[in-house]
C-alpha cells in the first residue's frame, strides 16, 4: 500500500511538474535539450566503452586505472575552472566544450597503448568537467525564482533519459557498426554545439579573469572538520561513491565475460540507468534514515546475488534492482548535505565535498580493476556488498531515528 501511495504521489507530482516545465524560460528548455542531445551520444557509447578499453589495454587493472583517471583529473580541472566560471559567458564556454568534443571519437579510436590513454584522459577530463560545470551553472543561473526545482529537474531528467534511450539505440546499432559506434560522442556533440548558439546569455566575454586562492583547500578542509555531522556524512558519501562508481565499468565487462552478446549488454545497461528517473519517489520520503537503510540493504542483497549469478536474464533483473537502490540513496544523500551545510559556507563546503567524492569515484574503479585481475570480476560485487552492508550500520550515526 505504501509503495502505491508513493508511486501515486510521484506521478501526480510529475504531472504537475511537467505542466510547470512548459512555463519555464526558453534558456532552461534549450540547455536541457542540449544535455539530452550531448548525453545521447554517451548513452550509445557507455555500455561498450569498458569493452573497448579491455580490447586495447588487455587487463582489468589498466582498464580500472584509465577509467578512474577521468574523475581524478576532473578534480583538478574543477578547481581551475570553478575559479572563473561565474565571470565568464557560459554559452560560449559550452560551445567551446562541444568544439573540443568534435575530434574526441577520432582520438579515442586512434589510441594504441596505455600512455596514450593517459594523455587522452587529460583532454577528456578537461572537456567533461568544462561541460558539466558550465551547463549546470547556466541552468542554476537561469532558473526563475520559485521554480528552481522544476528547472533543475528538467535539466537532470533530460540527461538521465538520454542515457536510457542511448543504450537502446546502441543495442540496435552495435552489431552493424562495431566499435565505430564510439563516433556517436562526436556526432551528437556536433548537434549540441549547433543548439548551444541559441542559448540566451548576458555575459559577452568568454574569459574575464582567473582568481586562484592558495589556501582554498586548507581552509575548506578546516571548515569541514569543524562541522562534525558533515564530516560523518562526507565519509559515508566517500564509500558510497567508491562503490557506485564501479558499476558502469564492471557490469559490461562481467556480462561480456559470461558470454552475453552486445545487444544484451546494452539492454542491461539501459535497465541499470532506468530507475534513476524514479529518484523523486524517494526524495519525497520524510523518513530519510529508513530510505537509506532499505536502499543499502536492498543494494547489498542484489550485489551478493550478482556474485553468484551467471544468467543474463537474472542479471538484467539484478541490474534493474541495483539501479533502484542507487536511485533511493542518491537524492537522500545529497539532500542531507544541503541540510547540514551552513548557508554562509555552502559554496566552499560543496566544493570540498565534490573533491572528496571525485577522489572516491576515481579510486573505486582502480581498486575494482585490481580485484578483477587478482580474484575475478564477480568479486567486485562481493566487496561492494560488504561495504554496502557496513554503511547500513553507519546510517544510525548520520540520522536520528524517525
Amino acid at each position: 500500500m505504501k509503495i502505491n501511495y508513493y508511486l501515486q504521489r510521484y506521478f501526480i507530482n510529475r504531472f504537475k511538474t511537467s505542466r510547470e516545465m512548459f512555463k519555464l524560460p526558453l534558456s532552461i528548455k534549450i540547455i536541457s535539450f542540449i544535455a539530452f542531445i550531448y548525453y545521447l551520444g554517451w548513452g550509445i557509447v557507455s555500455p561498450f566503452f569498458p569493452l573497448y578499453l579491455k580490447q586495447i589495454l588487455g587487463n582489468y587493472s589498466s582498464v580500472g586505472f584509465i577509467w578512474g583517471l577521468l574523475s581524478i583529473f576532473s578534480l583538478f580541472w574543477a578547481i581551475l575552472i570553478g575559479s572563473f566560471i561565474d565571470k565568464t559567458s557560459k554559452r560560449r564556454f559550452i560551445s567551446l566544450t562541444m568544439i573540443l568534443y568534435l575530434p574526441f571519437s577520432y582520438f579515442l579510436l586512434s589510441i594504441q597503448n596505455f600512455m596514450q590513454f593517459i594523455y587522452f584522459r587529460i583532454y577528456h577530463s578537461f572537456s567533461a568537467t568544462s561541460y558539466w560545470l558550465a551547463s549546470e551553472t547556466y541552468a542554476r543561473e537561469h532558473s526563475p525564482k520559485g521554480k528552481a526545482i522544476e528547472a533543475i529537474s528538467l535539466f537532470d531528467v533530460s540527461s538521465t533519459l538520454s542515457m536510457v534511450i542511448g543504450s537502446l539505440i546502441g543495442a540496435l546499432l552495435i552489431n552493424k557498426l562495431g566499435f565505430s559506434i564510439l563516433y556517436a560522442v562526436s556526432f551528437f556533440s556536433f548537434f549540441a554545439l549547433l543548439f548551444s548558439f541559441f542559448l540566451p546569455d548576458h555575459k559577452k566575454k568568454l574569459f574575464n579573469g582567473i582568481t586562484l586562492h592558495k589556501d582554498f583547500f586548507s581552509k575548506g578542509i578546516k571548515d569541514l572538520w569543524a562541522e562534525k555531522p558533515l564530516v560523518k556524512l562526507t565519509a559515508f558519501a566517500f564509500f558510497f561513491t567508491f562503490c557506485s562508481s564501479v558499476f558502469g565499468m564492471i557490469l559490461p565487462l562481467f556480462l561480456n565475460k559470461i558470454g552475453a552478446n552486445y545487444v544484451q549488454i546494452a539492454l542491461i545497461s539501459a535497465a541499470f540507468s532506468l530507475p534513476l528517473l524514479l529518484e523523486p519517489v524517494f526524495a519525497v520520503r520524510k523518513n530519510r534514515r529508513a530510505v537509506l537503510i532499505y536502499g543499502l540493504l536492498g543494494g547489498a542483497a542484489v550485489l551478493l546475488s550478482m556474485f553468484f549469478l551467471q544468467s543474463t536474464f537474472l542479471l538484467f533483473l539484478a541490474s534493474l534492482l541495483l539501479g533502484v537502490s542507487l536511485a533511493a540513496i542518491t537524492p537522500v544523500l545529497f539532500g542531507q548535505f544541503t541540510v547540514l551545510m551552513p548557508k554562509k559556507k555552502i559554496g566552499e563546503l560543496s566544493s570540498i565535498a565534490f573533491a572528496i567524492r571525485s577522489m572516491a569515484a576515481g579510486l573505486g574503479p582502480i581498486a575494482a580493476g585490481f580485484v578483477s585481475d587478482s580474484l575475478g570480476l564477480n568479486y567486485v560485487f562481493l566487496f561492494t556488498f560488504i561495504i554496502f552492508l557496513a554503511l547500513v550500520f553507519f546510517v544510525g550515526v548520520l540520522f536520528k531515528k524517525s
